[in-house]
């Protein structure tokens, strides 16, 4: 195996159960964001402005905990770096080998690293790489400088940039969990969960 395999599983474990708690965050800010029912009700209530409070928070925890995901330092928890170490011609033998050990063995080790492969290269397009760039930017400019303060619920949010590389993390830790450690995530369980909680709060607000 690549000298890395091991540091970058124990990494690949935590970014597992940062995304976690990336998918309540992310369902409770679709809930009270973007349920235009909601957001109808809720305006110029007297919890209005406690919810834009919430929903900046949200939009702050979402920014920094993706990009975190995607940062390039050596004591960071790093997607691509997890997925450049499986892609190594020297993980192949060893991969093809524990798939085989699996009592129910229904996956072809090199269709899997080709799925992989087409993710890497989502992450190098210009329009992943921008959407990384273009958080990582607001994090550090916004967040570093007004001491966490949070980021205004409008368009220097980037609400479409959080949606794409929300998905593309997800892709990566459902896939990398499977061929690296035979752990099979259920995002749907997960994100049903996390809505449901979501709506829970919602409706303890304004009843739906």
């Amino acid at each position: 195996m690549p000298a890395r395999f091991q540091t970058d599983m124990v990494a690949l474990h935590k970014a597992s159960n940062i995304f976690v708690g990336v998918v309540h965050r992310y369902e409770l800010y679709r809930a009270i964001a973007r349920n235009q029912e909601f957001v109808a009700r809720i305006h110029n209530t007297n919890t209005a402005y406690a919810m834009t409070t919430i929903v900046g928070v949200l939009m702050t925890s979402l920014v920094i905990s993706l990009t975190g995901l995607f940062d390039g330092d050596a004591d960071s928890v790093s997607l691509k770096r997890i997925l450049n170490t499986l892609l190594q011609p020297q993980a192949v033998a060893p991969l093809e080998r524990f798939h085989r050990s699996w009592p129910k063995n229904h996956l072809n080790t090199h269709d899997a690293l080709a799925g992989l492969k087409r993710i890497r290269s989502r992450l190098n397009s210009d329009r992943l790489d921008g959407a990384i760039s273009r958080l990582r930017d607001l994090r550090n400019r916004e967040v570093a400088h007004l001491g966490l303060q949070p980021i205004p619920a409008d368009e220097k949010a980037k609400i479409g940039d959080i949606d794409l590389v929300y998905g593309v993390t997800a892709n990566i830790i459902v896939s990398c969990n499977l061929i690296a450690a035979a752990r099979k995530i259920h995002p749907r369980h997960f994100r049903e969960v996390a809505q449901s909680q979501a709506d829970i709060f919602r409706n303890s607000i304004i009843p739906l």
